[in-house]
């Protein structure tokens, strides 16, 4: 006979949480002081376990998403600075004002060819050595796919 698990109920709260901190299964088996493979058999063991990881790296998963997806469109949101102003008790005033954070379109082509990648291939090229030591440029381009056919 083995030795008993030290698993607890709250653990799976715990890990949960851990997993929005972006910690891996061997992070947090290790904050749990246990063996990674410990921490695998536990999950076959208790299914609340399991399904707390697996909402909770979703979660993390979609937070980035969802950062990811605001950077490449772009957004505005309320930013405050202080204003020197005489009549004021502190010698200043807090202003609010919307700063607009512009598109990036690198956060937008990195979306875009993972979301849609026969549409946003990318097209590399190469320097190839040829046997008499001279380069030769070779550029691989994917041509786009008609979506429509050709009569």
């Amino acid at each position: 006979m083995g030795r008993r698990s030290v698993y607890r109920k709250e653990y799976a709260k715990q890990a949960r949480a851990l997993c929005l901190l972006n910690y891996t299964d061997e992070r947090i088996a290790d904050f749990f002081g246990i063996a990674e493979s410990t921490f695998y058999q536990w999950q076959e063991e208790h299914p609340e376990l399991k399904e707390a990881l697996r909402y909770g790296k979703a979660e993390a998963d979609q937070a980035v998403v969802s950062a990811l997806l605001q950077r490449a469109v772009g957004y505005e949101y309320t930013a405050e600075r202080p204003i020197a102003n005489a009549k004021a008790k502190d010698g200043y005033v807090i202003a609010q004002y919307t700063e607009h954070m512009p598109p990036d379109v690198g956060a937008a082509k990195h979306w875009l060819s993972v979301r849609h990648p026969d549409l946003w291939r990318e097209r590399g090229a190469l320097d190839t050595v040829l046997g008499d030591g001279a380069v030769q440029k070779v550029t691989i381009e994917v041509e786009r796919a008609s979506t429509t056919e050709n009569t």
